[in-house]
């Protein structure tokens, strides 16, 4: 029963991340742009594609297969469509191909945005760096996909593969499988290299499974929906294809974003369901365990990545303690090292609590809460909180009275009875002029 629960809070954490990311809103985007980029980068692949030779052929092989086992139905009315308009793009002259790889490589760059922003990556990767990675994607993927459906091929083909699968339906098993493979396939490898941030395979193939499989329920509901409830043939005529394949790009980017945040929400949710560490009062807390624990590290020698510091403080949410890194580093309190370790900058017997306190811009919290449990060092940090909260009692006991007497204010100036008359005579000829303007106008 433990471990349903614990499923509950990871999938509600998941939703309160999604809507918080903007999940919808960014999937509309991402529909929108892929509508102005689908036919460049069939374009622009092709065109890597057909610079080796033994894969040239494999063009027509390709758009069916990704448009017969991608797009839940009215597949080949729109293969048809971008085939003919892909076609005219390859014709197009110098300038036109340049304007045509510019805006795949805007599609690319909205995708990386949208994923870098589910995994709160602040830093981006400088444009020589992105052009590479965007560059790799247009040129490699179609490629590869050409090689896994050759492969593939290949592999049906052999007498030893056919005997072996024969008992679980042969070659229509392993074909039927292919979309599956495919998708996990991509969805990984998205997931693993566009982040600008360590994403571990295990999350990332997590991830992928997780949306190929949303991928496909999708597309046979999708499918079954538009088949049974033909409400945009009704309306639409001959033109349904249009906002059929509109939705469908819009679900599928959703399916896409919904894998990521899996993925991302694997590596970063810790099951604190008691504690919050988003208040400024709790990451002085953190704060404070965090410059022990480097200072604990530095004393054998070593650092501490952010991977250690979560695994020392597993109650704390990556997001929050990079939140303090920042903090601190900002300050000069704490650098990192080539190997992308982080250690002490200052020395500890030089910085008092009062200064860790005011270079992060924190708030203390109250000495009380579940906090407090931790560890020794919040224990003791609770027990100083508490003096100070005994030393405000003291000073601030003071009677209101007693405070006011203590010091002069400024003195209220007297105004005569005929001061006060005259005023209130002023202000009433200016409210009755008022009036009589508003029922004359």
């Amino acid at each position: 029963m433990e471990k349903v629960f614990y499923l509950g809070r990871f999938l509600r954490f998941m939703l309160l991340r999604f809507i918080e990311d903007r999940g919808t809103q960014t999937a509309g985007t991402l529909a929108y742009t892929t509508l102005l980029s689908l036919v460049p980068l069939m374009a622009v692949g092709f065109s890597f594609l057909a610079i080796f030779s033994d894969l040239k052929g494999l063009s027509g092989d390709i758009e069916h297969f990704i448009f017969s086992n991608f797009m839940p139905t009215s597949g080949e009315v729109v293969k048809e469509y971008v085939g003919r308009f892909a076609s005219k793009a390859s014709q197009m002259s110098a300038t036109g191909l340049v304007v045509l790889i510019i805006t795949a490589l805007m599609m690319m760059a909205t995708i990386d945005a949208s994923l870098n922003r589910i995994w709160r990556v602040r830093v981006r990767r400088n444009r020589k760096a992105s052009f590479l990675v965007y560059g790799a994607v247009l040129t490699w993927g179609p490629i590869l996909v050409g090689m896994g459906i050759a492969l593939t091929s290949y592999l049906v083909s052999l007498p030893l593969i056919t005997d072996a699968t024969s008992p679980f339906g042969g070659k229509k098993t392993l074909l039927s499988l292919m979309p599956y493979i495919l998708e996990t396939v991509a969805f990984t490898l998205l997931y693993l290299l566009i982040p600008n941030r360590r994403v571990l395979f295990r999350h990332a193939i997590s991830g992928g499974v997780l949306a190929a499989v949303l991928f496909e329920i999708c597309k046979r509901g999708f499918a079954w929906y538009v088949t049974t409830f033909p409400t945009y043939e009704v309306i639409y005529g001959a033109l349904a294809t249009i906002p059929i394949f509109l939705v469908w790009v819009y679900v599928s980017w959703l399916v896409v974003l919904l894998g990521a945040e899996f993925a991302c929400c694997l590596d970063v949710y810790r099951d604190h369901a008691e504690m919050s560490w988003h208040t400024e009062e709790v990451k002085f807390v953190l704060a404070v365990r965090l410059v022990g624990y480097l200072w604990r590290s530095q004393q054998r020698g070593k650092g501490l990545t952010v991977r250690e510091m979560l695994k020392v403080m597993p109650t704390v949410d990556e997001e929050n303690l990079r939140d303090v890194v920042e903090k601190l580093q900002s300050a000069d309190f704490i650098v990192r090292t080539s190997s992308r370790r982080w250690i002490l900058a200052r020395d500890l017997d030089a910085v008092s609590m009062l200064d860790l306190y005011r270079i992060g811009s924190f708030a203390l919290p109250e000495p009380s809460g579940i906090w407090l449990e931790l560890d020794g060092w919040s224990q003791r940090l609770g027990e100083l909180l508490i003096g100070i909260e005994g030393q405000i009692e003291k000073d601030m006991g003071i009677t209101l009275k007693s405070f006011y007497m203590s010091a002069p204010g400024l003195e209220i100036v007297d105004e005569t009875e005929s001061n006060v008359m005259e005023l209130y005579d002023e202000e009433t000829n200016v409210a009755e002029d008022d009036t009589q303007q508003q029922i004359t106008g």
